[in-house]
């Protein structure tokens, strides 16, 4: 599932290439996606709406709908509430680019690139593809007036670039939640944005087992975590998310970040910092990456 990293990128290059365009008419063949509207409906509703602007919510896409200039999110009628699932991403299509651009043939040609599900028609000819092998993802047009009480963006805690900048509001939620320090950091509701990748990512950093009680953390170890959450999540952002698995960015290439991995799916090779062989385990019914001498377990430090 796209993280924070991985929609960070798509929001950012979404603000490049797609903010201005006006939408001539959508297409899809997986009408679930747009529930609770019928396609009939959300055509509607979206069509001949401009894309305003474009933001990040958790793991989720705010795209800004209007008719209204400037493009600002304040003159937006509608919002996009779009969540990619496990395995989706947006791809933008320009057919004048990509017949000049070898690069963006051999990237549009990507396997991952190929399960389209839904279309924005663009009116200048160019459009906006959703790819999604699982079809989990969803597209909900919400009024930008009743967004702040959305029932799916007031669960959400703080967002984990803003929390992790505030180590002392940090270490207070971590200190309240009496769970394992993986399952604290993956709970949305404690900390928005951090997915199995960066969780396994950032406890390496910080030196901590994921089986850690989370309520048991140290002073020190709980500063040095929020460290660990930023410099982790920036690094990502900077290569511009993992792509390992199915995700791709808006032009359909991949991000780097997968090359940078210190813990995430390496089991069995050597911890880039100490050597020791990278072990795999399940915490909170998630595959979980360490290294056994860096992150020392909680069991075997009250031996």
């Amino acid at each position: 599932m796209p993280e924070l990293p991985e929609v960070t990128t798509i929001v950012r290059e979404l603000n490049r290439l797609v903010r201005g365009k006006t939408i001539g008419a959508i297409e899809t063949n997986t009408a679930k996606l747009v529930k609770p509207l019928t396609v009939a409906q959300f055509q509607r509703a979206v069509t001949g709406m401009t894309f305003l602007a474009f933001r990040r919510r958790a793991k989720f896409i705010l795209a800004y709908l209007g008719k209204r200039q400037p493009l600002s999110s304040r003159n937006a009628q509608w919002v996009l509430l779009w969540h990619m699932g496990m395995t989706g991403h947006p791809l933008y299509r320009d057919p004048a680019a990509e017949r000049r651009s070898q690069a963006l043939q051999k990237s549009m040609a990507d396997p991952m690139n190929q399960h389209v599900r839904f279309t924005f028609h663009f009116t200048d000819g160019t459009r906006l593809e959703y790819a999604d092998i699982r079809k989990f993802g969803k597209i909900e047009p919400v009024r930008r007036a009743d967004l702040p009480e959305h029932p799916q963006l007031r669960q959400f805690g703080p967002d984990a670039l803003d929390l992790a900048a505030r180590p002392g509001e940090f270490c207070e939620k971590l200190a309240a939640q009496q769970r394992s320090l993986k399952v604290a950091l993956m709970d949305q509701r404690v900390v928005a944005g951090i997915g199995n990748i960066y969780a396994d990512e950032i406890l390496w950093a910080a030196r901590l087992h994921p089986l850690l009680k989370s309520h048991r953390l140290r002073r020190e170890q709980c500063i040095t975590l929020s460290r660990a959450v930023r410099a982790v999540l920036e690094r990502a952002i900077r290569a511009r998310g993992t792509s390992i698995d199915d995700f791709r960015r808006v032009r359909g290439e991949k991000g780097h970040y997968g090359d940078l991995r210190k813990a995430y799916q390496r089991t069995g090779l050597p911890c880039p910092r100490c050597g020791t062989v990278i072990r795999r385990l399940v915490v909170g019914g998630r595959g979980t990456h360490l290294c056994p001498r860096c992150q020392r377990s909680p069991v075997a430090r009250r031996r």
